[in-house]
């Protein structure tokens, strides 16, 4: 995997770590965010200030592309100096956007291509003779290929008097171990009144049997207690597919994973349907996270707050199509559960197989896939009626 950053770095030129700061504060608690003590807080920024670099660095895990750029807008407009937003996406692309209101610079250079983002805006590499002394040497290396994009920072370091330490780092602890750090709470917004579930994470592509998968859910209500999972279809009356090596999984929170095995009970319920199911009344589903959180603080705190199961099926392949895995809450189960089975977002078996066929006949075209065949579904493998 390759690397990511969003960072927003402010010359010393005219601002001091102070001034950042206050903007800092200001543009979140514009958005409704509260200072928060550390172990309150939902995600921090970082401001990273050392004393051998002319830049001072805005960061945080929390940060987008999309944050970077509106601060180095407003940055921009508030103090007289220049502020500068790096991005990079897997390494396959990355963005310098830098802004001088009163010298009139409002620059951009995109390196490298992604298929991730669509780039924010179209490069201007002639307009940085304004800015760079030595403008032929940085249009040489702004102009070569990278087979990471972030190596043209280390090229372009003395060109943009950042250290490439500096104008590559990432938001976690360690690589900002000096930094300081502000805390904020997202203020809480669940205009719901119950637990309602959603399906988080789960398969494209038809379950194997005898290869372990997963499937997990989050709550986008509020919280309770107790929840049920069950799996139903025909295959579980006439069985066809049992549910093996089952795992429970969810985070403490620390963040780590809890495993815990489980066994589903082949149970018939009053409908007369027979389902595999398995149930724990103690466990705390936890609230949704506030939707006023950045995006990726939001995306991290939904993924902390999930849960869901680990498991292998095995038995008759033919059947694979019909696994369907049903979350309940167990205080709200008619309007709160979810469910997930790989053709959820088609009409039929044969729509979602001639679909899936065709999205990779035309991926492996465009991006020029190895062995792309293996990755179609043969329809004479599964009952489809």
């Amino acid at each position: 995997m390759g690397a990511y950053f969003s960072n927003l770095h402010i010359s010393r030129d005219g601002a001091s770590k102070e001034d950042v700061k206050k903007l800092v504060c200001k543009y979140f608690t514009a958005r409704g965010f509260i200072a928060a003590e550390a172990e309150n807080a939902d995600f921090a920024i970082k401001i990273f200030a050392p004393s051998e670099s002319p830049w001072i660095t805005v960061l945080s895990e929390s940060f987008t592309h999309k944050d970077i750029i509106d601060l180095t807008q407003i940055m921009a407009a508030k103090i007289d100096t220049s502020v500068m937003s790096i991005s990079c996406f897997d390494s396959d692309y990355l963005f310098v956007f830098l802004q001088n209101v009163n010298k009139g610079l409002d620059l951009w250079l995109n390196i490298g291509e992604s298929y991730e983002i669509k780039k924010p805006r179209r490069g201007n590499l002639s307009k940085w003779k304004k800015y760079v002394k030595d403008f032929p040497a940085f249009k040489r290396i702004a102009e070569e290929s990278y087979i990471c994009a972030e190596d043209f920072l280390s090229e372009a370091e003395r060109h943009l008097s950042i250290p490439y330490a500096q104008s590559t780092m990432v938001g976690d602890e360690e690589s900002v171990e000096n930094a300081e750090k502000l805390y904020f709470l997202a203020p809480k917004k669940v205009e719901l009144d119950s637990t309602v579930l959603k399906i988080k994470h789960f398969d494209l592509y038809p379950r194997i049997p005898e290869h372990p998968t997963g499937c997990f859910a989050q709550n986008i209500g509020t919280a309770s207690r107790g929840i049920r999972i069950l799996f139903m279809g025909d295959y579980v009356e006439n069985g066809d597919i049992t549910i093996e090596d089952a795992s429970f999984v969810y985070f403490d929170s620390k963040d780590n994973p809890i495993v815990t095995p489980i066994t589903f009970e082949r149970t018939r319920l009053s409908n007369g349907a027979w389902v595999y199911l398995w149930e724990d009344k103690d466990f705390n589903i936890q609230e949704a996270p506030s939707l006023l959180l950045p995006p990726r603080a939001l995306q991290e705190e939904e993924s902390k707050r999930s849960f869901g199961i680990r498991y292998t099926p095995k038995g008759n392949k033919r059947k694979f199509l019909d696994i369907c895995t049903v979350f309940i809450p167990l205080d709200n189960p008619d309007e709160g559960h979810c469910w997930w089975r790989v053709w959820a977002y088609h009409k039929s078996k044969r729509e979602y197989i001639e679909d899936h066929n065709n999205r990779i006949k035309r991926d492996a075209e465009q991006f020029e896939i190895p062995n792309w065949r293996n990755l179609l579904i043969d329809p004479d493998e599964y009952d489809l009626d």
